[in-house]
């Protein structure tokens, strides 16, 4: 028995080097059947091709970056975003197999019955063999063959040996061929990977691990938006390798604020004009809370109401504000009820009105209790003000010679608010207890200690030439 060994290629199979042992049983070349004398033409031939293989299998990390996050627009507003793609292979164990195809032939004129086919790899033991068509055993018909393929997990790149058997009705052929890593199948698996993305579709139709720029850009515009709000935009971009048609994604997120424009509003103070003058150049204090006040759109409607009260952060009375569409004109109203007996502005009348800078003054019209038109662009008016003066005589009014003794002081204007950072006393009296600005001097005498201001020192010690009771003789003694 001869048996002719050779190398060859078999690009239907993508081999780079392949072992092959051909034993023929013709009038060539042939291996010999136990008990069998050559030649013998009833024998089939059998063939081994053995490959040895190293896989090297690739993983692949996939990353998706922009370079904007967080975007704010108005609306009508767009953004040019640019994304970048990148791809990162990695090499995975390799593994060491022996690969290879046995075939079997019935050169007969009759039909044979293949009982088995078998293939060992010295060192490591049986190959998995898988034959076409039908399992063994079965009739293989003159003429005919079978082809089958074997595969064997090696534990290291040694070489070795792989033995084919194929048992044929009472007979058994065997074959053998080395398994050479000198010149192995070099498998790359999954060495190369499809690149796409849900906006802009396929980046890369290939990008493999030899490949030095793994990277793809591509810019997107963004918006534009009608309506303000926040919103996401999505986007996703995935690899799929060549072989196993593995997906790995990544996804990148970019947020648009379209801020809604903030609301206009009107406003905002409520005053006690205690001078008279029309000038918001009182204390604090006279501030009026308790004042309905009417919102009234251009055609004179009222569409909002609100009440003065405290200022909700520096806690100063007075306080108003509506909220109003921008750039439509409105109108402030001291409703009427408070005019009323008992009302917050009872005994009160509007100041003169526009008499200041528009942040200090007054604008209410006294025959119709209302403001100018306002029409607020954006932001925020608060110069829209009211301020109001007593229908009383003041009680600082002074005690002259034609009217001693006849001002009614029950029925004055009488104002207890008292700065104490003023430090104005009270003609030396009380100074302790009445340590009161200017705008306290019209005090009301029934407020002090009777015990200390009798009647008899009332009325001895005021309504005199000399001494009157705004500006009366301190240096005689201050009251008396």
């Amino acid at each position: 028995m001869a048996v002719s060994v050779k190398r060859r290629r078999r690009a239907s199979w993508g081999f780079v080097a392949a072992v092959t042992a051909v034993v023929i049983a013709a009038t060539g070349v042939f291996a010999q059947a136990a008990g069998a004398n050559p030649p013998d033409p009833t024998r089939p031939d059998i063939e081994l091709t053995v490959n040895a293989s190293i896989d090297r299998p690739f993983t692949w990390q996939i990353d998706k970056t922009a370079d904007k996050q967080d975007v704010t627009l108005q609306p009508g507003e767009t953004t040019s975003v640019t994304y970048t793609v990148t791809v990162t292979p990695t090499e995975g164990t390799t593994r060491w197999s022996a690969v290879g195809e046995i075939i079997v032939y019935n050169k007969e004129l009759d039909a044979v019955t293949v009982n088995s086919v078998t293939n060992v790899i010295s060192g490591v033991g049986p190959a998995t063999v898988t034959c076409q068509g039908a399992p063994l055993p079965r009739q293989l018909n003159s003429g005919a063959q079978l082809r089958c393929r074997f595969f064997a997990d090696l534990p290291d790149n040694s070489n070795r040996t792989s033995t084919a058997t194929a048992s044929v009705g009472s007979s058994s052929f065997t074959v053998s061929a080395p398994v050479d890593f000198g010149t192995p199948i070099d498998n790359r698996i999954d060495h190369c990977v499809s690149v796409n993305d849900s906006y802009a579709g396929l980046l890369a139709e290939q990008i493999c691990v030899n490949k030095v720029d793994k990277t793809v850009t591509y810019t997107r515009e963004i918006g534009p938006y009608a309506e303000c709000g926040e919103y996401t935009v999505p986007n996703t971009a995935w690899a799929i390798t060549q072989h196993t048609d593995t997906r790995v994604e990544d996804s990148f997120n970019v947020k648009v604020n379209v801020p809604c424009p903030r609301p206009c509003e009107l406003g905002d103070y409520v005053w006690k004009d205690k001078d008279k003058d029309g000038k918001q150049d009182e204390s604090w204090m006279y501030g009026i809370n308790g004042v309905r006040l009417e919102l009234l759109n251009a055609s004179g409607a009222v569409v909002a109401t609100t009440t003065t009260a405290n200022h909700p952060t520096t806690g100063k009375p007075g306080y108003y504000r509506f909220t109003v569409e921008c750039g439509k004109e409105h109108k402030v109203r001291v409703k009427a009820s408070n005019f009323a007996n008992g009302g917050a502005l009872g005994d009160y009348v509007l100041t003169t009105r526009n008499a200041a800078a528009d942040n200090i003054d007054s604008d209410g019209n006294p025959l119709t209790n209302a403001s100018h038109a306002v029409v607020v662009a954006s932001g925020a008016d608060l110069t829209v003000d009211f301020g109001f003066v007593s229908k009383k005589k003041d009680c600082d009014d002074e005690y002259g010679k034609d009217d001693r003794y006849r001002h009614d002081r029950d029925n004055c204007d009488r104002d207890d608010r008292c700065d104490k950072d003023d430090k104005h006393k009270y003609g030396g009296y009380g100074s302790d207890r009445y340590d009161r600005d200017d705008d306290c001097r019209d005090h009301d005498r029934d407020d002090y200690d009777r015990d200390r201001c009798k009647d008899d020192h009332w009325n001895s010690g005021y309504g005199r030439d000399d001494r009157d009771y705004d500006g009366h003789d301190r240096d005689k003694g201050g009251w008396h």
